[in-house]
């Protein structure tokens, strides 16, 4: 495909993914500010742990969704750029930072249910990762042709 295609992909997976955003408050295993996770709070006395099971359809939903924060910047990267370094650096730091939200969640810590989580999680789970990159690798390409 053309440069100018995969542009015009790329703008289309970041609305997607702007739209998918709204949706946090819905999949996202922040009891603090998902009523959907509210099961989580450790007022009802629950392992974390025994809820894959409890609530398996609610974690499965929670994982798809937090992929597509992954996935997605990762295509967007990878078509608007054609770098497989830039999409590939991309994916690691994404996959660090989502194995960072869920094994903080599964560590039961009430002070990183208050202190953390809610604020990884919002910037995890919206778009803003990802027009940081953009503009990043933007900039340093930018900075690297006019040399």
């Amino acid at each position: 495909m053309s440069k100018k295609k995969n542009k015009i992909i790329a703008l289309i997976f970041l609305v997607v993914l702007i739209a998918m955003s709204f949706f946090k408050d819905n999949f996202t295993p922040d009891y603090l500010n998902s009523p959907e996770a509210f099961f989580l709070n450790p007022i009802n006395h629950i392992s974390r742990i025994s809820t894959l099971q409890t609530h398996y359809p609610f974690w499965v939903m929670s994982f798809m969704y937090s992929l597509i924060f992954i996935i997605f910047p990762f295509y967007i990267i990878h078509l608007y750029f054609g770098n497989k370094t830039l999409s590939g650096f991309v994916v690691i730091i994404l996959m660090v930072i989502f194995a960072l939200i869920y094994l903080m969640i599964f560590a039961n810590s009430s002070m990183l249910d208050k202190a953390i989580i809610p604020k990884i999680n919002r910037y995890f789970h919206s778009p803003i990762i990802t027009f940081f990159f953009l503009a990043a690798f933007t900039l340093t390409r930018s900075g690297n042709e006019k040399k």
